[in-house]
Order: structure tokens, then C-alpha cells, then sequence
């Protein structure tokens, strides 16, 4: 069977599609996510102020040769009512606020462990959520 490829067309769809379409949700986790992962197994940051924030994507563009999207503005999550227990190292886009109902539509590992203290918070930059198809 031949093994096609999407043309940057496509793929700008692709992400649009799926980025760009229903409000989307950043979570935080504290263990490593993989394809496997679901809302029910994920194990999320678990602080009183914790809640998923909602996240907006820009248009796609030709980056490298890969058509890539980015966040539009920075997520900030509210300051930390006691200081993480765990690391939080993993992050995920979904389509729920909450519940372990859903799917995880994406993740990535955050580039370094971040353990916010009390009264600390935490910020995903503009543009630091990256996502591409080549």
C-alpha cells in the first residue's frame, strides 16, 4: 500500500481543524503522558486553585518545512494555594474545563519541571505551546 502525505493545504486543515475549532483546555501533570494517556489515567496537577485554562491557537504558518501552530497569548494559571507536591512536568490539550471525561487531543513535556510554591504562579509563554505536521 502506498503511504501518502498531506500537502501544507492539508495539513494547515488538519491543525486548523484541530486547534482552532472548539474552545481548547490546558492541563498540567505531574507523570509523563503518552498515546495511551486518557482524562481518566492522566495524573493532573492537584492543587486548590488548579483548574484547566483555556487556550487559543494562531493561524498555522510554513515553519522549516513543517506547518506549525502556536499559541496565541500566554496561559496563566493562578497562584498556588500550597506549594506542589510533585513536579509538574507534562502538559495537555483537551476540549473539557474538567472531568476525566474527554480526550487528550495533544501533550508535550514541559522543558524543565516546574514545582510552584505557595502564592507562586505558572505561565505557559505566547507561543511556547508548539505544535507541527511536515
Amino acid at each position: 500500500m502506498a503511504t501518502g502525505e498531506l500537502s501544507n493545504a492539508g495539513a494547515n486543515i488538519a491543525l486548523n481543524t484541530l486547534f482552532r475549532t472548539d474552545t481548547m483546555y490546558l492541563g498540567l501533570a505531574t507523570s509523563t503522558i503518552d498515546d495511551e494517556t486518557t482524562l481518566a489515567t492522566v495524573v493532573e496537577e492537584d492543587d486548590t486553585n488548579y483548574e484547566r485554562k483555556a487556550i487559543t491557537f494562531n493561524e498555522p504558518a510554513d515553519v522549516g518545512d513543517k506547518q506549525t501552530i502556536k499559541n496565541n497569548g500566554a496561559v496563566a494559571y493562578d497562584a498556588w494555594a500550597s506549594g506542589a507536591s510533585d513536579a509538574i512536568t507534562w502538559a495537555f490539550i483537551t476540549t473539557v474545563a474538567t472531568l476525566a471525561e474527554g480526550n487528550i487531543i495533544a501533550y508535550f513535556a514541559l522543558p524543565t519541571a516546574k514545582q510552584p510554591a505557595t502564592g507562586e504562579t505558572l505561565t505557559i509563554p505566547d507561543e511556547g505551546c508548539t505544535f507541527d505536521i511536515d
